[in-house]
């Protein structure tokens, strides 16, 4: 979808970069919060 190519920023990464790492951080706090209900509930 390049219907706008002057209107995206040179660098796409730059505004995927944080959305992934928001991603990420997430994904890794949703396992380790499940690991510690487990080791927990041992």
């Amino acid at each position: 979808m390049h219907l706008l190519p002057l209107d995206v920023a040179p660098e796409p990464a730059t505004q995927v970069g944080p959305v992934v790492i928001i991603v990420v951080l997430a994904v890794i706090a949703a396992v380790v919060a499940v690991l510690l209900i487990r080791y927990l509930r041992r």
